[in-house]
């Protein structure tokens, strides 16, 4: 459980930082910037995750 949590909270926490260089630098919206880096971020995950 205590793992689950930790890995949650990095993952959070790195995609946090993927959002905050789009809002800033591309001047995008959260609300724009989530689906736009949500869905490469899975998609690239994917091999980590099968793997």
């Amino acid at each position: 459980m205590f793992l689950t949590f930790a890995a949650m909270t990095t993952v959070i926490a790195v995609f946090e930082n993927i959002m905050a260089f789009t809002i800033d630098d591309w001047g995008w919206e959260r609300k724009k910037a989530s689906p736009r880096n949500g869905i490469p971020i899975f998609i690239f995950s994917l091999p980590c995750v099968l793997g």
